[in-house]
């Protein structure tokens, strides 16, 4: 069975915390929260919207967990392209930042794939030249 995690960046210090993933209405608004104490579920802290992403299952080739968002660099003998990790249609893919409406490709190189970054923190990264 695989691991479900989730990662998203705490609200006021921006820091990255890793849990479960909880959605709660807080003032009538819904918000999105990382339980970070497992056994009991008592430690609840609200990150910032949309900065939530699943853990694919998956590891780069130096064995760092790869999350929705991040992007990766993929080598392969001749050429390297620089994608980002999504969830679409019930599965996880990579998605060419240039050409976002071309077919998507699964997260299936992963032995190619080394995690460079991602959106929240290095946006730049997804204007990369080829």
């Amino acid at each position: 069975m695989r691991e479900i995690l989730f990662r998203g960046k705490r609200l006021g210090t921006g820091e990255w915390i890793y849990g479960s993933l909880l959605q709660e209405k807080i003032n009538g608004a819904t918000c999105e929260c990382i339980i970070v104490d497992l056994v009991y579920a008592r430690d609840r802290r609200q990150i910032v919207v949309n900065t939530g992403g699943q853990y694919t299952g998956l590891q780069d080739k130096r064995g760092a967990k790869i999350f929705e968002g991040d992007i990766i660099r993929l080598d392969f003998d001749t050429r390297s392209t620089t994608e980002i990790v999504e969830f679409r249609n019930g599965r996880f893919v990579t998605v060419d930042p240039l050409k976002p409406f071309r077919d998507e490709a699964l997260v299936v190189f992963v032995k190619n794939a080394t995690i460079i970054g991602n959106i929240h923190d290095n946006p730049e990264l997804c204007q990369l030249p080829r």
